[in-house]
């Protein structure tokens, strides 16, 4: 096959899209080249018409790229181009790459004998279309989890010296034990920057809710800040703290507690879809 031939495939594909007609006659000829329907006659008939008709061109590329998604649904019902629920009815082929399809698909145009440099017009011509076919697809959206890594530090006062109370500062595991009258606090660090989010379930089933703001990854977060402790009441039972990180600031964060208040804790991750939830609970007696 010439280049004049190649040449003019390039210029029916690189036409105006305005210029394009919505229907050819040839299209149900063409659907049948595709799938390999066609006597050597007919074959050669389709190649001509290929040249001159951009629209019948789009359809012989459209079943050539689409194939490919058609075999890999496992025969689920997907819509698809005319005579292609045919091919995945019948199950002729296993699946392959899309850079098999691609390479199959130009070797069945233009047969066997061709240079390097002919083919490589219409590959890449093909390989353009093949983006496109996959750009436009709806990629899934991934959540990526972080690491999250929460220590307890309890602090018990054992008396005073000079008039000013002395402590006993002791680390809690998470399902550890303190106790009333104690000091505790938290520290936490992140393994990536995230906007951090707070929910405390106390012993008597209440639950507050603390927005510390942005934590740059690695940097260790206090929890009250500064020289701040947290301290336990008479109410004894199990507590909980729900440390939540987002990549993305969290609308309506206030909200979303008071519908955790009212469907209760164990939504949380449902409430919030789109964080890292860690969770730390410690036994108050």
């Amino acid at each position: 096959m010439s280049d004049e031939f190649i040449e003019s495939l390039r210029q029916a594909y690189m036409q105006d899209n305005d210029n394009i007609p919505d229907e050819c006659p040839m299209a149900d000829r063409v659907t049948d080249y595709a799938f390999g329907e066609l006597g050597t006659e007919d074959t050669e008939k389709v190649r001509e018409h290929l040249k001159s008709c951009r629209h019948c061109l789009d359809l012989y590329m459209d079943i050539k790229v689409s194939e490919e998604e058609a075999e890999q649904t496992n025969d689920q019902k997907v819509e698809v181009l005319p005579g292609l629920q045919k091919v995945i009815d019948k199950g002729k082929k296993p699946a392959v790459s899309p850079w098999q399809k691609i390479s199959d698909a130009i070797s069945s145009f233009f047969g066997d004998g061709f240079g390097f440099k002919p083919v490589a017009t219409f590959a890449a011509i093909v390989l353009v279309m093949v983006i496109g076919f996959y750009v436009m697809r709806e990629a899934p959206t991934v959540k990526t989890p972080y690491a999250i890594q929460i220590m307890m530090q309890g602090r018990t006062q054992t008396g005073f010296r000079g008039g000013q109370p002395e402590y006993k500062e002791f680390q809690v595991e998470s399902g550890g034990q303190i106790m009333s009258g104690d000091y505790f606090r938290f520290q936490v660090t992140i393994d990536d920057d995230a906007y951090v989010y707070v929910i405390f379930q106390d012993s008597s089933g209440a639950i507050q809710s603390m927005e510390p703001g942005f934590v740059a990854g690695g940097k260790e977060l206090t929890l009250p800040a500064g020289d701040q402790w947290f301290h336990l009441d008479d109410n004894t039972g199990t507590e909980k703290l729900y440390l939540l990180a987002s990549k993305d600031q969290i609308a309506g964060f206030a909200s979303k507690v008071e519908k955790l208040k009212q469907d209760g804790i164990g939504t949380i991750e449902k409430v919030f879809p789109e964080t890292t939830v860690k969770t730390f609970s410690f036994d108050h007696r």
